[in-house]
């Protein structure tokens, strides 16, 4: 059985795509959802930077200051769901579904 993505973006009211914020403004905003980064120092000199969190885990690229898209894989869907719904009412993000293709 594989694991379910999500592919996490945010819009602005006319519909252009508008950044998640810089690395260190993502991870404030995940920290209140039990989800961080697996490094003390989440800067991204490798590229990517893993957040763990209840039944998921979301890799964020850094190769640009402001975070355009970010990808979640759902390795516990029953943990992971109620989770994704809290971040997407706190942060205003779209989730859209590789599967289906279904935003959200």
């Amino acid at each position: 059985m594989g694991s379910r993505q999500i592919a996490l973006s945010k819009y602005t009211d006319s519909g252009e795509p508008a950044s998640l914020g810089s690395i260190r403004v993502i991870t404030e905003m995940l920290a209140p959802f039990n989800t961080a980064p697996d490094t003390d120092d989440p800067s991204g000199e490798s590229g990517t930077v893993f957040f763990h969190g209840p039944g998921l885990v979301i890799q964020v690229p850094t190769f640009s200051d402001q975070i355009m898209q970010a990808m979640v894989t759902l390795t516990d869907e029953e943990f992971a769901w109620p989770v994704l719904m809290q971040i997407r009412r706190a942060t205003g993000w779209t989730f859209l579904d590789m599967e289906s293709g279904q935003k959200m």
